[in-house]
């Protein structure tokens, strides 16, 4: 044999023990790999500088909020309206706020932005004018390992095409007690949770497209179908767990492999869970204003469409052919939760035209304003519409500004973002809008508090009056006032703040009303649902019908004034 025989058995002892410990080995290379996957979304890569923002591109919306049209630079992607836009706009290099409201755009300013549609609105830092305050506004295109990886598995569904998603495969295979327990632990383990992850992951992606409309019979039909399928990986995934149990080998396993086996059992026992309450919340969904619920784009969708040049949801404005008449207000007037055609500036404008044909109702609204803000709306938009008759359309919450609010800890900013904006999630929305809108006795006492004669809110609200009034009377404008209930069953109780508001009003020279008295004390019934206080298509049309009945048609009035150099 000479020296063969030791040769061949030192070869065979290195297989063997190579074999013995691959197990370990494979492991350090899975978490190795997982990691960067896993961080894929936060590994910076060198961002693009894509262009300077001009002050002569830079236009006036509403309140503090200004806007530019990302055509005009040649850019164009997805936006906060698809999703979550990447673009990021910077003021003297300092990254502002992305992805806020307009209506905290234009009332909170602080640096807000939000890419939505081929525009991209936002205010300064300091709420001061970035047509004329000097600062350089430039926007910049970041890159994160994440898209590089998004582009090498865009050929594979959504669901499947998130780096994170394999990391986490990789990492549990890694780890697995798989890779060593042997046949019995793939056969009554890992198959039947392969099985169920598979399912629960389409089922993911089929309520994170949010692309099923919830209002129809064929939506909630797949909605159903969606509850059954995971009730039966509900079903799977116990009686897996329970196979298991009675296999012997598998109870020999070390305490961290059973450890692993009931951590992955309970995280998928909790996803299927969350999976099939939400199913079940959108089988019944909740209409209402909120443009934070999933289910807004098919039950409001005028909250996504573009705004018109003066900053209205409403149409453009043409050239003028009679008297028109423009309603100041907030979420109520903006008809928040209701289609266009059944807000009460569209019913008042059919009601009018009967005797002035030519007469057109225009909506200044943005959900969030108050009294202030809708001067400041006026006073900028007001000589390019040429309004004869003002109509400003008075919400207790108007007095709130400069009130103490809530402020979310990062947790509940994160689980908001991750719950209402990137999945989105009928089921945290409901609780969510159940917790916000049960404590009436605390709105009731802010509402009062907002009201003191010395508070802040309140102070705004006259000082927005008076700017109105002056604006008016410069124009030769008719204007008007309307006190708009809350629409909530204890809507009595708020009487003297709405009359407050009234008196305030009638004393700046506006013909001023009260509507609480307009639905024969059933405010609660003309809600839009019972999670808020917004008002229903019935309700718009009765107020239409009250401002009808009360407030004169208005005739042709408003010319400029002497200092625009215009007769």
């Amino acid at each position: 044999m000479g020296w063969s025989w030791p040769i061949r058995r030192m070869a065979l002892g290195r297989v063997l023990l190579f074999w013995r410990r691959w197990p370990m080995a494979f492991r350090a290379a899975c978490c190795l790999l997982a990691v960067p996957l896993l961080l894929a979304d936060w590994i910076p890569l060198p961002s693009d500088e894509l262009a300077h923002v001009t002050p002569a591109l830079i236009l006036p919306h509403v309140g503090h909020s200004f806007f530019f049209d990302l055509k005009q630079l040649g850019i164009e992607g997805p936006s906060d309206r698809e999703g979550t836009s990447a673009l990021v706009l910077r003021e003297d290099g300092r990254e502002l706020l992305p992805g806020q409201t307009h209506a905290a755009i234009a009332t909170q300013s602080g640096g807000r932005c939000s890419h939505w549609g081929h525009h991209l609105f936002f205010s300064s830092s300091d709420q001061s004018d970035p047509r004329a305050n000097g600062k350089v506004y430039s926007l910049t295109l970041p890159h994160r390992l994440g898209e590089r990886l998004d582009g090498l598995l865009a050929w594979l569904p959504p669901a499947l095409a998130k780096p994170a998603f394999w990391g986490l495969l990789v990492l549990l295979l890694g780890l697995s007690p798989a890779v060593t327990a042997g046949l019995d632990y793939w056969r009554y383990r890992s198959v039947p949770w392969l099985l169920v992850l598979a399912g629960a992951t389409g089922a993911w992606w089929l309520l994170a497209v949010n692309r099923i409309n919830v209002a129809t019979l064929g939506g909630k039909l797949s909605y159903l179908g969606a509850l059954l399928g995971l009730v039966f990986l509900l079903l799977l995934q116990l009686f897996g767990q329970f196979r298991a149990s009675r296999v012997a080998s598998l109870q020999r396993l070390s305490a961290a492999a059973r450890v692993y086996g009931w951590a992955l059992h309970t995280g998928l026992m909790v996803a299927l869970l969350f999976l099939l309450f939400e199913a079940g919340a959108r089988l019944v969904p909740v209409f209402d204003a909120y443009a934070v619920n999933p289910g807004s784009r098919y039950f409001w969708p005028e909250w996504y469409q573009p705004r018109n040049s003066l900053g209205y949801h409403d149409r453009e404005p043409s050239a003028k052919r009679g008297p028109r008449v423009l309603l100041l207000g907030d979420s109520f007037t903006e008809g928040a939760g209701v289609r266009s055609h059944e807000r009460f500036s569209a019913r008042l404008e059919q009601i009018w035209r009967e005797k002035q044909p030519g007469l057109e109702v225009f909506a200044g609204a943005c959900c969030g304003f108050d009294t202030l803000d809708e001067a400041e709306l006026l006073e900028k938009t007001g000589d390019r519409l040429g309004p004869d008759l003002v109509v400003v359309c008075y919400v207790l919450n108007d007095a709130e500004r400069d009130s103490p609010q809530y402020t979310p800890s990062p947790a509940a900013r994160w689980l908001n973002q991750a719950l209402l904006q990137k999945f989105p999630s009928y089921l945290f929305y409901r609780m969510r809008a159940v917790r916000q809108t049960t404590n009436w006795a605390e709105i009731e006492a802010n509402v009062r508090r907002q009201h003191q004669p010395e508070s802040p809110g309140w102070k705004y609200v006259q000082d927005g009056l008076d700017r109105i009034a002056r604006w008016c009377d410069e124009r030769n404008v008719a204007r008007a006032f309307v006190a708009l209930p809350l629409f909530v069953t204890e809507a009595q109780n708020y009487r003297v703040q709405m009359e407050q508001a009234v008196i305030a009003a009638r004393q700046r020279g506006f013909e001023a009303f009260s509507l609480l008295d307009a639905f024969d004390g059933r405010w609660g019934d003309f809600a839009l649902s019972r999670y808020e206080l917004h008002p229903s298509a019935e309700a718009h049309s009765r107020i239409a019908r009250f401002i009808a009945d009360r407030v004169r048609v208005p005739e042709m009035r408003f010319r400029l004034p002497q200092s625009n150099g215009v007769d």
